[in-house]
């Protein structure tokens, strides 16, 4: 230590800043005299620390906080403890509610931490693949929720800029990532993409028209005015996106929300009419072609002008995205719409704030027709969360909106105070409005712990009819998907109409024999009967968001029960064993 003592601070600090010295090494050698404490105590030395540690936190954010290193050190492993013992008390608090709220998140993490700390622990959490499936799954919701915070503040301010300053696919992509925040959905790639696609509309119009303004064009597209130069950047621009690039309209798949995220349609090359357009927008507008939205009724198509100062219907041609660029005039489009209410407004640009609705409008549908059996509304939810951002006053849809956050008993407060503001300034719907009041308020007046299942033991007489059990992953004889089992009943509970939808009379067992609630690979919850599966010969890892919620851990070839899970099915995991061992002799 006496030669180590001789030596430069500098070399000191090298020697102390290596990554097999922890905060413990450095603390002890602190100890030993005043050089070594005052070496220890360098900011630069924990600086690397620090990035030894969490290399994946941007330093730059940290260097605002006007901390030094080593505080910033100590702040971000107690940010890692308490977000720690946050997530691992999340089933034992939360496993009775539908789902967790905006309070319950906001009580969870403590938010005085850094966002970037928090956010760094739960990806820890959600991309380890040593931890309990349990864990990983609230990690994973908390993480969600503060993506979409920090998303909708993105979008709030992108919302506040002028509208000359508001691209359209800065808007798309921010709805993509909104109800994606899962997903790594970056606008710079979308738009390197979209540059990609226009250069290879240049390389084609200039063997088309080598002397063509576009060839020689700039990336941001100087505007051209000329018509026919214009339609030859269109004929270029269909031919290289539908011809040689296959995009296409999705009429197979038309209700997918995949169709809906700008990321996913170049990805896949298919979508919808309002994300054709905006893409095909997009890549015309660097060619110096500028085509404005228009959200005609029933569809979306572009306009484009073709004269100076146009402003009649009859004054633009309309470009179809959807249907491989075809161009129309506005009295084709009359005609097509006989049927529906069509004025020259119908053909008026849109904003792009109106656009934006649009889309979110779409996705609200869609997660009202709730295809997959996601008891969460998480696409409805975000959609609308989307959607009232961009609409605040429409009351139909903040009703909407309380209705689903009451339905899974989240947020009650808000929705009360929704629900306040639409019974003052909307007359009509006052009854119901009240109605759902006097709701909001039974359900904030009662325990915050939700509603307990009651314990299902198999020593009662009615469940020896019950073949299967609790986290045996299983297949459909008839669909053929895989799924896990997470909880069943001795016949089947669902509604008549439901039974007679699901053609369950006309099954051998008809009603009157064990159903189970499955989770599906493909993200879906179902509820199949007793003689319609059997245990996969195969069993994997479910692929499904909510296994997390009722197992631990998958064991080569089922799941086990976590401790909530385990309470209310005592005797399950005794019958999985048998079951298993019997199927391996």
């Amino acid at each position: 230590m006496a030669n180590l003592g001789g030596l430069p601070h500098e070399l000191l600090e090298v020697i102390l800043a290596n990554a097999s010295l922890g905060p413990t090494d450095l603390a002890n050698v602190a100890c030993t005299c005043r050089r070594f404490d005052r070496a220890v105590r360098s900011d630069l030395l924990w600086r690397i620390k620090f990035g030894q540690r969490w290399p994946h936190i941007t330093m730059g954010r940290l260097e605002d906080l006007s901390l030094n290193w080593c505080d910033l050190y100590q702040m971000r492993v107690a940010c890692s403890s308490a977000v720690s013992s946050a997530v691992r008390s999340c089933s034992a608090c939360f496993f009775h509610k539908t789902e967790i709220s905006t309070n319950d998140f906001e009580k969870m993490l403590n938010l005085q931490f850094p966002l970037s700390f928090i956010q760094d622990e739960l990806e820890r959490f959600c991309s380890s693949e040593a931890r309990c499936l349990t864990t990983q799954y609230y990690a994973r919701k908390a993480l969600i929720f503060l993506q979409q915070k920090q998303i909708m503040a993105e979008l709030q301010e992108f919302l506040r800029r002028p509208e000359k300053e508001q691209s359209l696919v800065e808007g798309a992509v921010l709805i993509a990532r909104y109800c994606n925040p899962m997903e790594d959905v970056r606008l710079t790639h979308v738009q390197a993409q979209i540059s990609e696609i226009a250069d290879k509309v240049r390389h084609l119009l200039y063997k088309m028209n080598p002397t063509h303004p576009a060839c020689n064009a700039g990336k941001g597209g100087k505007q051209m005015h000329n018509i026919a130069l214009q339609g030859q950047v269109l004929d270029a621009l269909n031919k290289l996106l539908y011809q040689h690039l296959r995009f296409t309209g999705n009429e197979e798949d038309y209700y997918n929300p995949l169709n809906s995220y700008l990321h996913q349609v170049l990805r896949r090359r298919k979508g919808i009419p309002i994300s054709m357009c905006i893409l095909y927008a997009a890549i015309a507008r660097c060619l110096g072609l500028h085509l404005e939205p228009v959200c005609f009724p029933s569809h979306f198509i572009l306009r484009w002008p073709q004269i100076d100062g146009a402003l009649e219907p009859k004054d633009f041609a309309y470009v179809d995205a959807y249907s491989g660029g075809s161009v129309q005039s506005a009295s084709v489009y009359r005609l097509a719409r006989l049927e529906e209410s069509v004025t020259d407004a119908s053909f008026a640009s849109s904003s792009t704030s109106a656009v934006l609705a649009r889309m979110a409008n779409n996705l609200v549908i869609l997660g009202r027709r709730n295809p997959g059996g996601d008891r969460t509304f998480q696409l409805a939810r975000s959609s609308l969360s989307l959607y009232l951002a961009l609409v605040p006053e429409d009351y139909q849809y903040r009703l909407l909106q309380a209705r689903i956050y009451l339905h899974l008993c989240i947020d009650i407060e808000q929705v009360i105070e929704s629900l306040q503001q639409i019974h003052v300034v909307d007359p009509l719907q006052q009854g119901i409005v009240v109605h759902l009041i006097e709701q909001a308020m039974e359900r904030r007046a009662k325990p915050a712990g939700g509603t307990e299942v009651g314990v299902k033991r198999r020593m009662d007489p009615d469940t020896e009819r019950v073949r299967f059990a609790i986290g045996l992953v299983m297949k459909h004889k008839r669909y053929d998907y895989m799924c896990v089992i997470y909880d069943w009943d001795v016949h089947c509970e669902m509604g008549q109409e439901w039974q007679r939808t699901m053609g369950v009379n006309r099954l051998p067992g008809s009603a009157n024999q064990p159903f189970y609630n499955v989770l599906v690979e493909d993200g879906s919850c179902r509820y199949a009967a007793q003689e319609n599966l059997h245990l996969h010969p195969d069993p994997k890892p479910v692929s499904h968001p909510e296994v997390g919620r009722y197992f631990s851990a998958f064991l080569r070839t089922c799941y086990t029960l976590n401790p909530e899970m385990a309470a209310l099915y005592p005797d399950d995991e005794n019958v999985v064993k048998q079951l298993l061992s019997a199927a391996s002799q």
